[in-house]
């Protein structure tokens, strides 16, 4: 029997026990009601979606920004810039503070790092990938400086399975308290 279903049934388990609960078959609507009627009336009083914000105000006020358990799936035809939307929703939730993480099978990491300088600088990312800045090597280091610490961690592995990335997605989140995975 191969070992990853097998860990990742292990691992389940322990989450569970670690927890400190079972897991129901499904919940009574007059429970998930009532719950849900207390997040309408804390946002009520907020006057703020308690979300994380992408950056792109148009997709925040349409689905409320990315809100905590939900699922938003990006796809389109290929070269149609879905990488370099998610980089930079990735990139605005980070310099915002809020711990995110980012997958991506298909760019390696550093690609991703010239990308998202471009998109952080008046620099093309054609002339930052081929490192033509003359002028604008100053901007580019001080905004890397500004930005160097910002709470994004990129997994440029290749070739993952879907028990390997719900492994490292796991770890990622205990121990860097991410809040949102890309």
């Amino acid at each position: 029997e191969p070992i990853g279903p097998t860990l990742e049934a292990i691992q389940q388990e322990w989450l569970m026990l670690a927890a400190g609960r079972q897991d129901e078959v499904a919940r009574p609507f007059s429970a998930i009601l009532h719950e849900t009627f207390t997040v309408l009336e804390e946002r009520l009083e907020q006057k703020e979606q308690p979300a994380y914000k992408t950056g792109f105000s148009c997709f925040d006020n349409y689905v409320g920004g990315l809100q905590p358990g939900s699922l938003h799936i990006l796809a389109a035809r290929p070269a149609q810039g879905k990488t370099t939307l998610m980089l930079n929703w990735a990139m605005n939730l980070a310099i915002a503070k809020t711990p995110t993480a980012l997958f991506s099978m298909e760019m390696k990491d550093r690609q991703l790092v010239v990308k998202a300088m471009a998109s952080e600088t008046p620099v093309s990312g054609h002339l930052l990938r081929l490192g033509r800045l003359e002028d604008n090597w100053q901007k580019v280091i001080d905004r890397a400086g500004e930005i160097r610490n910002i709470p994004l961690w990129i997994c440029d592995r290749r070739g993952m399975g879907l028990e390997e990335l719900r492994s490292r997605i796991r770890r990622i989140v205990r121990q860097h308290q991410v809040k949102v995975v890309g």
